[in-house]
């Protein structure tokens, strides 16, 4: 098992690698290969005398490895083929989960909730991502209450609060849009006078929340 997971997850940061210097093909082929070295490892595992299939530990790779799939297939607009890995990530994840939450899982769950629910977006199945994308920021909300001075379920929740409001202007459902990115500059405010704003937020993640409020006003 060891073994298998080492290779695995060698082989899903070898993904990821190939994904950020843009050979998405290369990538692609690497997340599939780790992605199988689990799978058939759990399909050997099955007829052992004490099987360990659903190890959390296979899950939870599996999960990491079927979202920077499913990632990358949204990113080159191959969004059937990007709902079903992303199924497949919430699955491994919600099993794994099933075994004992910890915060890194129920973090990584919900990142990967938030992107199926744009994918379906893009898919034109509306209802069916905004039931997610609530989901993912209900599940944001009860973490946040869980421990309130804890900087990064700050930002998680207001990170979650762009996309779903992404996902609501898609929907022609402009004021709920505009909530949405009116709450999330609300908590990065607060974030930036409890805490500061770190260098990557302040270039990318608020430029691009400024961005949809001046496109959700001009949608009212």
């Amino acid at each position: 098992m060891e073994r298998t997971l080492l290779e695995a997850t060698s082989g899903n940061m070898l993904g990821d690698a190939l994904y950020y210097t843009h050979d998405l093909n290369g990538a692609l082929a690497a997340y599939r290969s780790a992605a199988a070295l689990i799978e058939n490892a759990r399909r050997s595992e099955r007829e052992a005398p004490h099987p360990q299939a659903d190890d959390p530990r296979y899950l939870e790779a599996l999960g990491l490895i079927y979202w920077g799939e499913g990632g990358l297939l949204s990113d080159t607009d191959r969004n059937t083929e990007a709902d079903r890995a992303l199924t497949r990530s919430t699955s491994m994840l919600e099993r794994s989960i099933d075994y004992g939450s910890n915060d890194r899982t129920e973090r990584l769950l919900q990142s990967v909730r938030l992107q199926h629910a744009l994918v379906l977006s893009s898919l034109g199945r509306h209802a069916r991502a905004i039931a997610l994308g609530e989901a993912s920021l209900a599940n944001r909300e009860q973490r946040l209450k869980q421990q309130p001075g804890d900087r990064e379920r700050h930002r998680d929740l207001a990170v979650g609060l762009r996309p779903l409001g992404d996902i609501y202007l898609a929907a022609r459902r402009p004021g709920a849009a505009c909530a949405s990115f009116g709450r999330a500059a609300s908590i990065w405010q607060s974030i930036d006078h409890g805490w500061g704003i770190e260098t990557f937020d302040r270039d990318v993640e608020l430029k691009l929340l400024n961005e949809r409020t001046v496109t959700c006003a001009m949608h009212r």
